[in-house]
């Protein structure tokens, strides 16, 4: 697997295929080439982005391109009410809170070491980034 850094030229459209609907945007990519993304209907990080973003994109050993979704995620700050609602759960609750951190943990783990093992010559951001996307897709893909 291989990182690129893309462009894009057009914003994205919906196309329906034997597949059913999908989202399409086409990119220059660093050598000059065309890419086309390939997402399902209204995806929001391909919709969301302006003509002349910067993407960054994977191409796996059988030459498919994949977006590497950045989209910002909010991160909730804990209030003294849901600290005090985590204090009043019984041992039960608590204990299937935390096997559940622990879980994505080592399912964010397990990612971080799959790009290690599959991506050459990255930064620390971006290896983050793709750690990030593949940890979000398995949890989407699998309702973790």
């Amino acid at each position: 697997m291989k990182l690129l850094t893309a462009t894009l030229t057009k914003p994205a459209r919906q196309v329906t295929t034997k597949y059913g609907v999908r989202t399409v945007a086409d990119c220059i990519d660093e050598n000059g080439n065309n890419q086309t993304i390939w997402r399902l209907e209204n995806d929001p990080a391909l919709t969301g982005l302006a003509v002349n973003s910067r993407l960054t994109l994977t191409v796996d050993s059988k030459g498919k391109i994949n977006l590497v979704d950045n989209a910002p995620t909010a991160i909730a700050t804990p209030k003294t009410d849901d600290q005090a609602s985590y204090q009043g759960m019984n041992k039960e609750t608590k204990k299937q809170v935390a096997s559940y951190v622990t879980e994505m943990a080592n399912l964010f783990n397990f990612c971080l070491k799959q790009v290690d093992m599959s991506v050459e010559n990255i930064t620390p951001e971006d290896r983050r980034a793709i750690a990030t996307t593949m940890f979000i897709s398995c949890q989407k893909k699998y309702g973790l």
